[in-house]
């Protein structure tokens, strides 16, 4: 079986560079439980020396670099990271476009005749 395992910067090994392309000036990485939740790293948590990163769930060894899991996400929290996915391929778009992206109530791009072919997203939850 092969290991998966990130990188770091060149000349800073503390910069690591997630397979998903996620850096610490980005989503970042936080210390995590063998589940990926995150926790305090103090003295009596149980804490192994395990980061969790923040756009892909992937679990890694502080020590060696390697992933040793990845975090399960709920259906909500997949709901959040797609619309988080979204929100940057709309940055980024509207950087390549050089102008501002004007929004209707629902999400869609108004302004042109360029459609981008994504609408607004609303959640409802309800507790029993």
């Amino acid at each position: 079986m092969i290991t998966e395992k990130i990188t770091h910067e060149p000349k800073d090994k503390g910069a690591w560079i997630c397979i998903c392309g996620n850096r610490p000036a980005y989503g970042g990485f936080y210390p995590c439980d063998v589940k990926g939740n995150e926790i305090e790293p103090t003295t009596g948590s149980g804490w192994k020396n395990l980061y969790v990163c923040d756009d892909c769930g992937r679990i890694i060894n502080m020590d060696t670099l390697d992933v040793v899991g990845r975090k399960k996400l709920s259906p909500l929290e997949h709901i959040i990271k797609s619309v988080q996915e979204r929100d940057k391929f709309f940055t980024k778009w509207e950087k390549r476009q050089k102008k501002p992206i004007k929004y209707g109530s629902a999400g869609e791009h108004i302004g042109d005749k360029e459609t981008l072919g994504m609408a607004g997203l609303e959640i409802s939850i309800y507790k029993k």
